[in-house]
Protein backbone atom coordinates (compact mmCIF):
# COMPACT_ATOMS: atom_id res chain seq x y z
CA UNK A 1 0.00 0.00 0.00
CA UNK A 2 2.79 2.42 0.83
CA UNK A 3 4.34 1.70 -2.59
CA UNK A 4 1.16 2.95 -4.29
CA UNK A 5 1.25 6.09 -2.15
CA UNK A 6 4.90 6.66 -3.03
CA UNK A 7 4.20 6.14 -6.73
CA UNK A 8 1.32 8.62 -6.51
CA UNK A 9 3.45 11.14 -4.67
CA UNK A 10 6.28 10.70 -7.14
CA UNK A 11 3.89 11.11 -10.05
CA UNK A 12 2.44 14.30 -8.54
CA UNK A 13 5.93 15.63 -7.81
CA UNK A 14 6.96 14.90 -11.38
CA UNK A 15 3.90 16.72 -12.74
CA UNK A 16 4.53 19.68 -10.44
CA UNK A 17 8.18 19.91 -11.46
CA UNK A 18 7.25 19.65 -15.13
CA UNK A 19 4.73 22.48 -14.77
CA UNK A 20 7.25 24.60 -12.84
CA UNK A 21 9.99 23.97 -15.41
CA UNK A 22 7.65 24.78 -18.29
CA UNK A 23 6.65 28.04 -16.60
CA UNK A 24 10.33 28.93 -16.14
CA UNK A 25 11.01 28.26 -19.84
CA UNK A 26 8.02 30.39 -20.85
CA UNK A 27 9.24 33.27 -18.67
CA UNK A 28 12.80 32.90 -19.97
CA UNK A 29 11.59 32.97 -23.58
CA UNK A 30 9.45 36.05 -22.93
CA UNK A 31 12.43 37.81 -21.36
CA UNK A 32 14.64 36.94 -24.34
CA UNK A 33 12.00 38.20 -26.76
CA UNK A 34 11.69 41.48 -24.81
CA UNK A 35 15.47 41.94 -24.82
CA UNK A 36 15.65 41.22 -28.56
CA UNK A 37 12.88 43.73 -29.26
CA UNK A 38 14.59 46.37 -27.09
CA UNK A 39 17.88 45.75 -28.92
CA UNK A 40 16.15 46.09 -32.31
CA UNK A 41 14.58 49.37 -31.21
CA UNK A 42 17.95 50.70 -29.97
CA UNK A 43 19.62 49.73 -33.26
CA UNK A 44 16.79 51.28 -35.29
CA UNK A 45 16.99 54.46 -33.22
CA UNK A 46 20.78 54.63 -33.55
CA UNK A 47 20.51 54.12 -37.31
CA UNK A 48 17.84 56.83 -37.62
CA UNK A 49 19.95 59.23 -35.55
CA UNK A 50 23.01 58.59 -37.73
CA UNK A 51 21.16 59.53 -40.94
CA UNK A 52 21.72 63.08 -42.25
CA UNK A 53 18.93 65.49 -41.33
CA UNK A 54 18.32 66.69 -44.90
CA UNK A 55 16.75 64.42 -47.50
CA UNK A 56 19.47 63.92 -50.12
CA UNK A 57 17.04 62.20 -52.50
CA UNK A 58 14.49 65.03 -52.77
CA UNK A 59 14.29 66.94 -56.04
CA UNK A 60 14.40 70.74 -56.02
Amino acid sequence: MSQQFNDGSLSQYSEDMTAYTLEQVVQWRAALERKAKEQEERERSAKANSQPQGNAHSKS
